[in-house]
Parts: C-alpha cells; structure tokens; sequence
C-alpha cells in the first residue's frame, strides 16, 4: 500500500507462518506469510530499494497464536471462527477499534526513530522502485510520511519515516558508467547525475566506494592472514592501524573480538618490530578451542593475554582494569558485535581506559553502506558501529571523533578507502 504517483510504498503483510493455521489464515485473507527477511528478498527481486524493515501488531502475537492459530490446527469452531474472523477484519469503531489502535499507537511511535520491532504478527516493509530513485531529490527519499491502512478497516495510523543517516552521500549507485576513451565517469544516484574525470580525487573516490562495496560482499577481507593466522580486514584499514601504533606507541593494546586471532598477532609483531615493550589483551565470549591453541602456540603468544567472556560484563572489564598499569599507553579496538547497542556500551565501559592522545576505534561502521548488498541487512542502515561512535564523540567533549593524519602523502587524495569509517575517536 502506498503513494502510486511517487512508486514510494509502505507495505505491511501478514507475520510468521506458525502463528496461524491455514484455515485462520484462509478466513483472514491471508495466503501467504513472510520474515522481515523473506519480504525484503522479494522486494528486491522485483526491483525496489528497502528502507527500512520492521515487524509490528506485537500484543497480537500470543493471543492470534491462542485463539487463532491452535484451534484452526485442531479444525475447532470452524464457522464461528470464520465468521469471527471476517469481523476482526472490518471492525472500524467500538473497544476493539480502541484497542488496536492503542497498541499500533506505541509501534507508531518506535517506528520513525528507525527503531524496528523483532517480533510481531505482521511484517512493515518501506521501498521505493529503483528505477525512480535516480530521478528524485534526497529531501524526497529520506523524509517521507507513509500511510498504513487496512483495505477494510480504515486509516489505521502514518509514520513519519527520516532516514538521516550518518553518511547521507553514500547513496546506492543507480548506474555506472565508465568511458575510458573520453576518460568519463557517468554517475547517476539518488542524488541525481554527474559526470567527472575518471583521473581524478572525485573518481577514484567513487570507484573506491563501489570497489569497498562489491568486495566485502565478495568477502575479499576475508583472503588475507599475517604471520600464518587469518586477518579478516582490508589491507587498507591494516596500514592505517599501523600508523597510529607507530604515532601513539602503545603499551597496552585491548581488542575486543578474537576470532582466528590474526589481529592480536598483528598487533603484537608490530610492538615487537617497533621495540615497545607492550602486550596485546584479546576479548571474545567464546575463543573456539582450535583458535585458542593456534594463538597459543604461535611464536608470538607471550606478548598476548586471551579473556574469554562477553566484552560488556562487569567481570570482563574488571579484569581488563587489572591489566592496566599506571604508565601505560592503552590503545582500543573495538570489533566484536557490531550492534549499536553493543558498540555504544563497549564504549562507555572501555574510553576511561584510553590514554591522552590515543584512540578507541569502533571498526566496521561501513555496515552503514552495506545494507543493500546481497550479504546485507536493511536494518544496518541505523545499526551500526558507526553510529554509536558519532553518538559517543557528540556526548563525550574530552573525545574527538577524527580520521588520523596520514604521516605519508604526496597525492591530492585526502580519504580513507575503509570499512572503518567514523571510526577513530581520540581522547584530547
């Protein structure tokens, strides 16, 4: 359902499968139930860009699952459930009204704020055709007012969806075109159309964005290790680490996320190569048994100290504090879970441990711009680390949030090719 002139739809559609049978769903005009995740797959096959996704109807859930779904599966009160049925449907005054539109009431008003629902008797879906995106402004695609209506009940209710988000240029690309012979790059995006020299610090940031794009979905981060153990990073954000290290000389570096373990054994060859006598603590909530045994037995490991536990426990953190020495240098990673949530808790919990003139780094924030490609999420277009940085930094006057300086350039480029950014925030 949605505005047909401007192709900008707001659809909402029947929930999970298994909280009605098919008789209730047979009744209800209900032949096929969708995930957030499955509705979002089918917009996009049929060539719409999703802006956001969200279940809602939440307080229906356990009563549909009740009164609808059980006795539908047991063939119970089949008329007078049809007939019930059919009545929910079309209902438009009375406390039934009342209640529905109480209980959307409080939806309505977690929705705008880009807040998704996780569960809920019916799923939102807010898309707009692609092939218009390229002709509208950006006020147009990111502040928009979406009615629901249900096609016998009535308006039941708008929202005002702003889709602000902290990168607002980086816009999918609606067409590429690149001319070698005239050495002309044709963008066409949302933001309309340009043409620049492909040789020059516009185009080669656009091909960059595009490359970072297709090649994280390709899982080209995935290709590299250092010192035999896998690296899961690109080559790009590694040298950059490697020049803050140089710059701070850290003697104590905490990362949260482990995995294979190739970045504790990266951060520790560089102290050893830069003669800094420092260690590396790592933090997962689960360091799988193989991992442990590789980062242990590597030549390195003497330089390490693995914490097994989530990053965000009292007790974690209290054991990071103990590693602390008064005259230490502490640099943080942050690359665990890459909610906001998450990230905006890491950050509360571990910046007193960062050293004047240091960083924490909330990596990954390119989630951001990865939420349309095939291995994204709808929902990274708000949750991200990125995020969660730039909140911290605004509320945080001793922090800056700022890109470090390049200790090398003869160029005229000036940015990071990264999956990092709004990452590096600074303790003044």
């Amino acid at each position: 359902m949605g505005n047909r002139r401007s192709r900008r739809d707001a659809l909402s559609v029947a929930g999970r499968a298994f909280r009605a049978g098919k008789g209730a769903d047979d009744a209800a005009g209900h032949f096929r139930r969708y995930t957030t995740r499955t509705l979002t797959h089918a917009f996009r096959q049929a060539g719409f860009e999703v802006r956001f996704s969200s279940y809602f109807f939440t307080p229906f859930t356990p009563a549909i699952f009740l009164f609808r779904s059980i006795p539908s599966r047991l063939g119970m009160h089949r008329d007078s459930f049809n007939s019930r049925a059919t009545r929910d449907h079309s209902q438009r005054e009375g406390i039934g009204a009342r209640v529905l539109q109480a209980c959307l009431d409080g939806e309505l008003n977690r929705l705008p704020q880009l807040k998704p629902v996780s569960c809920g008797s019916s799923c939102l879906v807010v898309a707009q055709r692609r092939s218009l995106l390229a002709r509208s402004t950006y006020s147009e695609i990111y502040d928009r007012q979406f009615h629901l209506r249900n096609r016998d009940s009535g308006n039941l209710g708008s929202i005002q969806l702003s889709w602000n988000h902290s990168n607002p240029h980086r816009l999918p690309f609606m067409k590429l075109q690149i001319d070698t012979e005239t050495d002309i790059l044709s963008l066409a995006s949302s933001d309309g159309t340009e043409q620049v020299s492909l040789y020059s610090d516009r185009g080669f940031e656009i091909l960059s964005d595009l490359w970072l794009k297709v090649g994280w979905n390709q899982k080209y981060p995935y290709t590299f290790s250092w010192m035999g153990r896998p690296l899961i990073q690109a080559p790009e954000d590694i040298v950059r680490t490697q020049e803050v290290i140089w710059q701070v000389k850290p003697t104590l570096i905490i990362e949260t996320g482990v995995a294979h373990g190739g970045s504790l054994i990266y951060s520790a060859s560089l102290l050893k190569a830069m003669d800094i006598p420092g260690r590396v603590a790592g933090i997962d909530i689960e360091i799988r048994p193989h991992n442990r045994e590789a980062i242990e037995a590597h030549p390195l490991s003497s330089w390490i100290t693995l914490l097994e536990g989530s990053s965000v426990s009292e007790e974690i953190v209290s054991q990071v504090r103990s590693l602390i020495r008064p005259d230490d240098r502490v640099l943080i990673i942050l690359d665990s879970n890459h909610t906001k949530k998450h990230v905006a808790k890491e950050l509360e919990m571990y910046h007193p441990f960062v050293s004047k003139d240091s960083y924490i780094v909330a990596t990954d924030g390119s989630m951001r711009d990865l939420h349309d490609v095939p291995r994204g999420t709808p929902d990274w277009t708000w949750d991200h680390p990125a995020a969660a940085a730039e909140e911290f930094a605004a509320s945080h006057s001793d922090f800056i949030l700022e890109q470090p300086a390049w200790l090398f350039n003869e160029s005229t480029l000036n940015k990071n090719i990264t999956h990092w950014p709004s990452a590096w925030i600074r303790r003044r």
